[in-house]
């Protein structure tokens, strides 16, 4: 009798701490993905009133979507700078530049970055150093994402944002193994995707635009204005997160194409991460369970996307083309076949009596 009732204890134990981490995988998934899924709905927000009427129409140079291929980063150097090599599984780097809201240092909070701190409306008069971007206001609020280990080896999701006197970091979701990132480009900013490119794809069409202009000045102003970076208007993101106990009994075979069969098939080559084998883990996780979770983001700061690129037009020439470029946006908004602004997809290898029980993977 003692030994059935240790039995049926230990299973019951053990069905609850299966059923508590698949929770605890579903909330990380989830939270991470809203977290990047706020930072797109800021891409490039910009007060149009404020900007026009402190600089007639002129903006960051910075794109206000960037990002790196199979990179990390540092986590108190500004923005991009010195991206590191050794990643998690070529996981990749997606960052965000805005502007803020409120004359104060600390903003009025209607806008933040991905850490959650209020990012305060641009001062002119203290200008940021555009060789590092780290100094003052007239630089733009960031949100950062890369994977990156902590202390103890485990991989984390970490949003990286510039603050009051320095860059900081901190993590938002523990034990993703894979963070994957494609950008819909369009003939133009306000057109449907004609092609999903990683970061170095889109780097490339940039050296390639053919450039009208007599001085360096003049061609770097034409890179700006033609960038591709500024005809996203689609992203796709992938992430692969790990539970924290050895709860599986199966084999750890799952093989994973983070952005479906079709896109391995032309791109796993070349696009480092995209493909995932659990066989090849490191035997300590490789029993653990695992959630592939994977959201279409869709930008809607059309303005600011050409703001960034009319650095040298007026203010009334700035604002007939937002008005112009806003119409079109919410005309192919109004007669596209997506629905929402985000679309999530879940898949995983939580055993199915624990997915029935505790998990909607829906």
């Amino acid at each position: 009798m003692v030994l059935a009732s240790t039995t049926l204890f230990i299973a019951s134990r053990n069905v609850h701490l299966t059923q508590d981490d698949a929770i605890r995988l579903q909330d990380t998934g989830r939270f991470a993905i809203e977290t990047i899924g706020r930072a797109v709905a800021q891409a490039g927000f910009v007060d149009l009133e404020a900007t026009l009427a402190t600089d007639g129409g002129a903006a960051s140079t910075i794109d206000p979507i960037a990002g790196l291929d199979n990179r990390s980063l540092k986590s108190t150097v500004p923005a991009l700078q010195s991206p590191v090599a050794q990643t998690v599984n070529g996981s990749d780097v997606l960052a965000f530049h805005f502007a803020g809201s409120g004359d104060s240092d600390q903003g009025d909070g209607s806008v933040t970055n991905c850490a959650g701190f209020s990012v305060a409306l641009a001062d002119p008069a203290d200008p940021a150093d555009p060789a590092d971007l780290s100094g003052g206001r007239a630089d733009r609020g960031w949100s950062i994402f890369y994977i990156a280990k902590d202390h103890t080896g485990v991989p984390e999701l970490y949003c990286k944002y510039r603050g009051k006197k320095a860059w900081a970091t901190t993590a938002i979701a523990r034990g993703v193994e894979s963070f994957q990132v494609l950008y819909g480009v369009g003939k133009t900013r306000d057109s449907a995707p004609t092609q999903f490119l990683t970061a170095s794809q889109v780097d490339d069409l940039d050296r390639n635009l053919l450039l009208d202009g007599a001085t360096d000045e003049a061609r770097q102003q034409g890179t700006r204005r033609q960038s591709a970076w500024k005809k996203i208007s689609q992203i796709k993101v992938a992430l692969i997160v790990r539970g924290t106990l050895p709860v599986r009994g199966d084999l750890p075979t799952q093989h994973w194409n983070v952005f479906g069969d079709a896109y391995t098939g032309v791109a796993g080559d070349s696009d480092l991460g995209v493909q995932i084998d659990e066989a090849n883990l490191p035997a300590a996780t490789r029993h653990r369970m695992r959630k592939l979770f994977r959201a279409d983001f869709h930008l809607r700061n059309t303005a600011a996307f050409l703001l960034s690129s009319r650095e040298s037009e007026s203010a009334d020439a700035v604002m007939t083309a937002v008005r112009s470029a806003v119409s079109s946006a919410a005309a192919l908004l109004a007669t596209s076949a997506v629905t929402s602004a985000v679309t999530v997809a879940v898949t995983s290898t939580v055993p199915s009596a624990v997915t029935s029980a505790a998990v909607s993977t829906s």
